[in-house]
Parts: C-alpha cells; sequence; structure tokens
C-alpha cells in the first residue's frame, strides 16, 4: 500500500477520535450540572427575596431557573412568572443568595432585583 493512500484515513480515524472525545467531555459536564441540588435546597434562609423584572431573550433559560428556585412550582406557574414580570422569584433567603440568584439570572439575560422582605 501507498503512504498517499492511508494518510486521509488515518486523518479521518485522528479526527472520529477527537470528536468522540469532545462528546464525551461535553456530556461528562452536562451530566455534572443536573446532578447539583437545585438552588432553593441550597439557599439559607434570610429576609430578602428576589423580583424578575424582566425575562430578556432567554425565556426557557430563566423558566429553568425560576423552577430550581421554587420549589413545586409547575411549568405553567414558571411560564406565567416569566412572561408576566414583575414577579417573586425566590422568598425568604439570605442577601447572598438572593445577590447570587440575581447575577445567574444576569447571566441569562434577565433583569432582577433584590428587596428585603418586611
Amino acid at each position: 500500500m501507498e503512504i498517499s493512500t492511508l494518510l486521509p484515513a488515518a486523518a479521518l480515524v485522528v479526527m472520529l477520535i477527537g470528536g468522540t472525545f469532545l462528546i464525551i467531555m461535553w456530556a461528562r459536564e452536562e451530566s455534572a450540572k443536573s446532578l447539583t441540588a437545585p438552588f432553593y435546597e441550597r439557599a439559607t434562609p434570610g429576609d430578602y427575596r428576589v423580583v424578575l423584572e424582566s425575562p430578556g431573550r432567554r425565556k426557557s433559560a430563566v423558566m429553568r431557573l425560576v423552577r430550581q428556585a421554587r420549589p413545586n412550582v409547575s411549568l405553567k406557574e414558571a411560564l406565567g412568572a416569566v412572561e408576566h414580570p414583575p414577579a417573586v422569584i425566590a422568598e425568604r433567603i439570605s442577601q447572598a443568595d438572593a445577590e447570587h440568584l440575581v447575577a445567574l439570572l444576569t447571566e441569562k439575560g434577565a433583569r432582577a432585583r433584590v428587596e428585603r422582605v418586611e
């Protein structure tokens, strides 16, 4: 066999192995994300709440965060909160957790604020 005919086949094998490796790494990262506890289970009690002012363009990503922040919220309730702001996303949490949730929402393109519960 000539070396010129083996080079394309070898390149194809290297590309397939590299692509498979990338897919495995991506799947591993995604599964690690799903294993983290929902936000409401990690949040510490406090006197603050997070109010969603605007969901931005990535409504589905914001809906996922809403469902993580509120226990036992249905998909319909999360959709209502996202489509009809202002809506309370999390209540009676610490200031640090509230600011963290606002940062997560901002990262997804939403606008939210922290309020002190009275």
